[in-house]
């Protein structure tokens, strides 16, 4: 199957515009104005970025309590391994 060309995102033109509005990290820049990338980057300067994200880092206690079912479903699967392979072993021994 051939690859379609000039095909348009499949996205509304508001979140076209608030992503690129996004993009430029600046609230004074019209986005719904028809301009160029290349009269876009001719007329602004060049700019830091800034980050604007934020990463909890959790405690322990916070991980415990949030995962802890995590630590006794892993002790149990560990037990039942355990068992089957001593069962394994005991069941090759006998029929040798």
């Amino acid at each position: 199957m051939a690859k379609k060309k000039g095909r348009k995102p499949n996205i509304s033109s508001q979140a076209l515009d608030r992503a690129r509005a996004e993009l430029a990290l600046e609230g004074d820049v019209d986005v719904t104005t028809e301009e160029t990338p290349r009269e876009r980057v001719t007329e602004s300067k060049p700019k830091q970025q800034v980050v604007r994200s934020f990463k909890k880092t959790m405690t322990r206690d916070e991980l415990s309590r949030e995962y802890g079912y995590v630590i006794q479903d892993l002790r149990s699967m560990a037990i039942l391994a355990l068992i089957l392979f001593v069962g394994m072993v005991a069941v090759s021994l006998t029929f040798i």
